[in-house]
C-alpha cells in the first residue's frame, strides 16, 4: 500500500466534493438574491 498515494487519491476525491459543495451553495446564494431583489 503506498501511503503517498492513498493522501493524493484522499486529496482528490475531498477536493472534488468540496467544489460541488461550493457550487451548490453558490446557485443557492444567487437564488436568494433574485427573490429578494
Amino acid at each position: 500500500m503506498d501511503i503517498v498515494g492513498q493522501l493524493q487519491e484522499g486529496m482528490r476525491r475531498f477536493s472534488a466534493q468540496e467544489s460541488r459543495v461550493a457550487t451548490f451553495i453558490l446557485q443557492n446564494l444567487s437564488f436568494y438574491r433574485q427573490r429578494l431583489y
